[in-house]
């Protein structure tokens, strides 16, 4: 039966191999353990059966339950059928045989609640004494007590019956969830077994007094409970992730068969003779379609499936006046391919209502969105327009968004209708509202008028939201009502958080383009709207961000614009709005104040006084904008970091880096020695105050370990470890040292040029005292791959340095020393 979703399963207790299946196309049988199955519905004319039950004292009775509200009977095991049920209310969910009495009988209904029969279903008398509300789902029978006691589950939790359903009392579990399934475990009726679609999978062994959680089936919902009757502790349970078991008695679970994983499984029979076989049936996976014929309806032009790992139906369809095709429907897909923008990504909950839209000519698809709730939402009929698509449909989710309309708090009854308006190119927005009261509303129609979205339908609720008026403002009575319902309009709120805008640029040779995200806070989603900036000034723009249709991206560019504060509105309106909404935008323009230079320092002995030719230098102030690091393009440092230069005399001084309130600089070596250099700070063409510096032909130091200028130099031992107080040098080998503030080399040492091939050396002589002795200096000139004015010294420690562990270290260039302390680590 590959193909024919079965709904209800029995099998004969006598004659194992016999099995009946009910389906929405009717009643199948199987005469060899399910081998082979045919239909047997000689008699049936509503091919719907939503239940079967079966005499376990005489097989050949068997009773189909169909979703017309009839109780049909067989009494030569389905060879034919004659029409039962008088009395029976419509949606019937159940049909039960007591085991015990085969002639009394339960059926459930979703609209009307319990039904009991008495004459084995040939007349039906409700009987709801007790219950919270008229749906319910399940039935089962404890016969071990006379007379039998009856569970049903639905709406409001599980109740028993001990007086043949004349009378129900509730048993201790959540009152605000939905049970599909109570289950009496055959070899103990003090255990129970209840399920529902919120709160997972229950246990009793109480006889419902007191309930446990069931371990491993949170996550699934489940359709039937079954004992295994064979197999001692063993039992089963339909999920809608196929068969679960357990095997301790229903106190923990897991997933019996990868191959019924992810179908859903509604009902299951054990063979009452041979141990380990299990009849499972239920309903495979199925996709929506689109198939397009020629005029003539004889070809196939093109042809699609929509849906995702589950199932998936298309309830409505229609072409918009682009040609696009949109299609509404449900589907229990987690995977339905939502698209980025649609406003409800991810399924709400069992099964969600769905709108989509296919571009034309292709059919590639343009838009899909979910729409619904924790529970079951159907999208079941769709109107078609330029943009935008119409639908209507059912809902039993009390946590269905409604975002646009006028009825957010209704009664709320098993099902409602809604009505929501869906943006589908450009997508984004979503108006809904409900209608509906305290019972259940199903819709029939829909038309979409220009006084407003016209529904039909039908409905048992005594009172419906919105005003009532025409023909009948009452309810007329009977199993349910035709209605006829207008919604005027859908409208939205919306909301630009924040409300004002603000942009403060200053003029320091930086960007001058500035942006904002304002959020477009709705109730409906990303709502299409029309943007305008007035006045029209070319520094103000505002565009949606297309990553995200409910933000608006602000720009303000101050390039070429004078100091002062200007003001602009940014205008949002909607079809979905009533007045436009304005935004306020202020631009501040501020001139940038000139730099501070506060002192010029000597970069490695961190000392004032003078500079010379080529000396690293620091200079500090403030005012000096964004941290920016030089890079050696074609070997030699740049004279611009951003907006900011350093002029030594007049002449651009190489720079190597600033950060907050300092600059690296070298001196340039035109700067002529035995006078004064003034250095200013220029920054976007405003300048500092010059600082006057003495210019020495040499002005020798030595860098550090740390950042003072003095303490352990910054030296290399001869296996090319850092010398230090950790790791000191020995006597008598070599120690490499760096420096700086030689002066003038040769050759001619160029600006910001790094030492590579020719490694430039002082014109001033260079001598190194360790302790007071004059070294060895195996090489003294440019330090390679360093900018020109940083200096490397290779030198021998002398073999009778003072015997200190911390012996002072003194460089002397053109006989001139180094001013800081200094020391290295001797061993």
């Amino acid at each position: 039966m590959r193909g024919v979703p079965i709904e209800a399963m029995v099998i004969d207790p006598l004659n194992p191999q016999t099995l009946y299946a009910g389906t929405m196309r009717g009643v199948f049988k199987t005469v060899d353990g399910g081998a082979n199955w045919s239909p047997a519905n000689s008699g049936i004319s509503n091919a719907q059966v939503q239940g079967m039950a079966i005499d376990p004292k005489n097989p050949s009775n068997v009773f189909a339950l169909t979703v017309g509200g009839s109780v049909l009977k067989s009494t030569n095991g389905a060879a034919s059928w004659t029409s039962g049920g008088a009395g029976l209310g419509k949606y019937p969910w159940s049909v039960a045989v007591d085991p015990a009495d085969p002639t009394r009988m339960i059926a459930t209904t979703g609209t009307s609640g319990v039904f009991r029969s008495w004459d084995a279903g040939e007349n039906w008398t409700q009987s709801n004494k007790g219950l919270r509300y008229p749906y319910m789902i399940g039935i089962d029978y404890d016969v071990t007590v006379k007379p039998s006691a009856t569970y049903v589950a639905g709406y409001g939790g599980v109740f028993r019956s001990t007086d043949s359903g004349v009378n129900w009392t509730s048993l201790n579990l959540p009152s605000d969830d939905i049970y599909y399934a109570v289950y009496v475990d055959p070899r103990d009726p003090q255990v129970l077994f209840a399920s529902s679609l919120y709160g997972g999978s229950y246990r009793s062994t109480s006889k419902g007094f007191a309930w446990t959680s069931l371990k491993g089936l949170s996550s699934v919902i489940v359709y039937q409970f079954l004992a295994s009757p064979k197999e001692a502790g063993v039992m089963y349970a339909a999920t809608d992730d196929g068969v679960y078991r357990s095997t301790n008695g229903g106190e923990s679970w897991a997933q019996f068969s990868e191959d019924l994983a992810a179908i859903t499984i509604r009902t299951m029979c054990a063979d009452p003779q041979q141990r380990g076989v299990l009849h499972a049936g239920g309903d495979l996976q199925s996709d929506g379609f689109l198939i397009q014929f020629d005029r003539d309806g004889r070809s196939v032009l093109r042809s699609t499936y929509f849906g995702g790992e589950r199932d998936d139906i298309i309830y409505s369809m229609g072409l918009d006046p682009s040609g696009g095709v949109m299609v509404a429907g449900a589907s229990e897909s987690a995977d339905l391919p939502a698209t980025p923008g649609a406003p409800q990504r991810t399924s709400g909950g069992d099964y969600d209502a769905f709108v989509a839209r296919f571009n034309p000519g292709d059919w590639t698809l343009g838009f899909a969105t979910f729409l619904g709730g924790k529970s079951v939402d159907s999208a079941r009929h769709l109107a078609a327009a330029d943009g935008f698509a119409t639908v209507a449909g059912l809902t039993a989710s009390t946590d269905f968004p409604v975002t646009g309309g006028q009825s957010a708090d209704l009664p709320g009854g098993a099902t409602d209708l809604f009505v929501a308006k869906v943006g589908t190119n450009p997508p984004g927005y979503i108006l809904t509202t409900k209608i509906g009261g305290t019972g259940i509303e199903m819709p029939g129609g829909m038309v979409v008028g220009a006084d407003g979205i016209w529904l039909a339908g039908s409905t048992d609720s005594i009172g419906l939201g919105g005003t009532l008026t025409g023909m009948n403002t009452a309810y007329g009575g009977g199993a349910s009502d035709a209605f006829l319902a207008r919604v005027a309009g859908l409208e939205a709120s919306l909301a630009l958080k924040p409300s004002k805008a603000a942009f403060e640029v200053e003029l320091d040779g930086s960007d001058p383009v500035r942006q904002q995200v304002v959020e477009m806070a709705s109730s409906a989603g990303a709502l299409p709207v029309a943007l305008r900036v007035t006045p029209a000034d070319k520094w103000l723009s505002v565009k949606l961000d297309p990553e995200n249709a409910g933000r608006l991206i602000l720009t303000a560019n101050a390039q070429g614009m004078d100091a002062g504060q200007y003001e602009g509105e940014v205008e949002v309106a909607s079809p979905v709005l009533g007045a436009p909404l304005k935004l306020s935008v202020t631009l501040l323009v501020k001139l940038l104040a000139p730099p501070v230079l506060l002192e010029v320092i000597h970069a490695a002995e961190k000392l004032g006084g003078g500079v010379s030719p080529g000396l690293p230098v620091i200079l500090n102030g403030e005012g000096f904008g964004p941290a920016a690091t030089g890079t050696a393009a074609d070997g030699v440092l740049p004279v611009r970091l951003g907006a900011v230069e350093v002029l030594v005399n007049g002449v651009p001084a190489p720079l190597e880096r600033i950060a907050g309130g300092q600059i690296q600089a070298l001196i340039p070596y035109a700067t002529t020695a035995g006078g004064t250099a003034t250095v200013i700070v220029s920054r976007v063409g405003r300048k500092s105050a010059g600082v006057e510096v003495p210019v020495q032909e040499t002005m020798p130091g030595l860098f550090t370990r740390g950042p003072s200028g003095a303490g352990p130099a910054l030296a290399l031992n001869e296996d090319g470890t850092e010398n230090g107080p950790e790791n000191p040098a020995e006597r008598g080998r070599p120690i490499v040292l760096q420096a700086c503030g030689e002066g003038q080399t040769d050759p001619p040492g160029a600006d910001g040029r790094l030492a590579t091939d020719l490694l430039p050396k002082p014109l001033a002589g260079i001598e190194v005292l360790i302790g007071g002795i004059v070294c060895d200096l195996y090489y003294g000139g440019a330090a390679a791959g360093k900018p020109a004015g940083y200096l490397e010294l290779n030198l021998k420690v002398p073999e009778d340095a003072p015997a200190e562990s911390e012996v002072l270290v003194v460089l002397r260039i053109g006989g001139r020393e180094s001013r800081q302390k200094v020391t290295v680590s001797l061993k």
